[in-house]
C-alpha cells in the first residue's frame, strides 16, 4: 500500500442541519451527516496534489448522529450499573 502526505486543515462549521423522517408508527428519525476531519492531498514538495480537473484532492471522514423520537416521546433509560458487591462497604 502506498503512502500519501496529507496536510490536515482546521475547518469551521457554518450550518449543520438534520434530515427527519417519519416512520408509520409515529416514530421520528432525525439523522445529521457532522464532518470529522479534512486532509488535503500532497505532491513529492508539499504543494497540493491536484486531481485531473485541477482541484486540490481532498479526504474527508465524516460522522453520523441520529436521534430517535418516539411518537409518545417517552423513552426507558437504564440508570448507572451497581458497583459489585463488597467493594464498596
Amino acid at each position: 500500500m502506498s503512502k500519501v502526505r496529507a496536510k490536515i486543515l482546521d475547518f469551521k462549521t457554518v450550518r449543520e442541519d438534520f434530515n427527519e423522517y417519519e416512520l408509520e408508527d409515529g416514530t421520528r428519525v432525525k439523522v445529521k451527516v457532522v464532518l470529522a476531519d479534512v486532509r488535503m492531498a500532497l505532491d513529492e514538495e508539499g504543494k497540493p496534489k491536484l486531481n485531473p480537473d485541477g482541484n486540490p484532492i481532498y479526504h474527508f471522514n465524516f460522522e453520523t448522529k441520529v436521534r430517535i423520537l418516539p411518537k409518545n416521546r417517552v423513552v426507558t433509560m437504564r440508570g448507572p450499573p451497581k458497583p459489585p458487591e463488597g467493594i464498596y462497604g
